[in-house]
């Protein structure tokens, strides 16, 4: 029996978890598009004309295209842009006149950044490489722009910035239910199958009255004083108290 409570008391924190997780991501929708559990989101569908071009940082440039995959003829040589189906993001170099693929919209994710700040931001992440485009709402800006924050550094992560007037977090209409919301209809569900199923065979099994009927009772209402000796003995370093340290 204890081991049941504790099952389902690690699955109600798994839950809101989980919970907690997805309500703050932006679900992709679309290469262009994603949604956030409020109804908010990213539409960049506008830009899918366009190639961005970074302006270069010493010897490198990228180019980006956020909606779709678009074979990139920078230089004349056969390199990785060039090749049918195309890239989303690629790299130039000017000294060795050569492209590097650096994703592609298969490959890239809306993800929340954590950091100093929460961000929203493109990520590609293509074999060892990891760019992270942010997307900074800009309603001056006549034209889109591509910051590059530093030098391609191959195998590792990358930062650049997106700004544009359609960059910026618009209201949208999600379709469908969110990860989020069908994990709080799976607590609700749950939790009333436990509370009234527990209930009824404690009243029809067992004769049980009040408060008693609450399916492990017993358990359910030591639960803060188990939680407050919990949180006693991690923050003691994960030491018992004993007659010897007396």
């Amino acid at each position: 029996m204890i081991l049941g409570n504790v099952a389902f008391s690690v699955f109600a924190l798994f839950l809101a978890i989980s919970i907690d997780h997805t309500s703050s991501q932006c679900v992709k929708q679309s290469s262009c598009t994603c949604v956030f559990p409020n109804g908010e989101g990213y539409n960049i569908s506008s830009l899918s004309t366009d190639t961005l071009k970074s302006i270069p940082v010493s010897n490198y440039t990228f180019a980006f295209q956020p909606c779709r995959n678009i074979v990139m003829n920078i230089v004349s040589t056969n390199s990785e842009c060039n090749k049918s189906p195309g890239v989303s993001l690629c790299a130039y170099s000017k000294i060795q006149n050569q492209t590097y693929n650096f994703g592609t919209v298969e490959e890239t994710t809306f993800e929340e950044v954590q950091g100093i700040e929460t961000y929203t931001a493109l990520v590609l992440k293509h074999e060892s490489n990891i760019t992270y485009i942010r997307l900074i709402c800009c309603e001056t800006c006549e034209n889109p722009r591509l910051v590059m924050n530093h030098d391609p550094k191959f195998g590792q992560k990358n930062h650049l910035t997106l700004m544009s007037v359609h960059t910026c977090k618009i209201k949208m209409v999600s379709t469908g239910l969110s990860t989020g919301s069908f994990l709080v209809i799976l607590l609700f569900i749950f939790s009333g199958i436990y509370l009234i199923g527990g209930a009824l065979t404690m009243k029809f099994l067992r004769g049980a009255t009040g408060l008693e009927m609450l399916p492990n009772y017993a358990f359910w209402s030591d639960f803060p004083s188990l939680v407050r000796d919990g949180i006693a003995f991690t923050f003691s370093g994960c030491k018992a108290d004993s007659y010897d340290r007396i």
